[in-house]
């Protein structure tokens, strides 16, 4: 089931996802917060049985692989999934888009719908 589909959104990277507290603390970034509220409040209000398969196409400039533990983050947020270990299968597809221009996020995940 076809989870999300955003043409045009900023995409924050794992690079990116802590900063120091004035305790010295990391805390989530003010961009990678942002960026996985942006995703939840985007993604349909299903719930899907484990085991899961998972799609994702982006279209980004970054790394593959930068968005995507605050994507499963929102992913369990949102409650589409318990938990992101019960993923077994996981299959990505990146299409490069000019550095400073906003991506896309195409998610699909497979599993028995609760």
């Amino acid at each position: 089931m076809i989870v999300l589909d955003i043409a045009e959104i900023k995409i924050a990277s794992i690079n990116e996802k802590f900063c120091k507290g004035k305790n010295g603390r990391l805390y989530l970034s003010p961009k990678c917060r942002r960026f996985k509220t942006d995703l939840i409040k985007c993604m349909k209000a299903v719930k899907i049985k484990p085991p899961y398969s998972v799609s994702i196409e982006l279209k980004t400039p970054t790394d593959i692989d930068a968005p995507l533990k605050a994507i499963f983050d929102a992913l369990q947020s949102k409650g589409i999934i318990d938990d992101d270990k019960n993923i077994l299968e996981l299959k990505m597809r990146k299409t490069i888009a000019k550095r400073g221009s906003l991506g896309a996020i195409k998610i699909d995940v497979e599993g028995e719908i609760a």
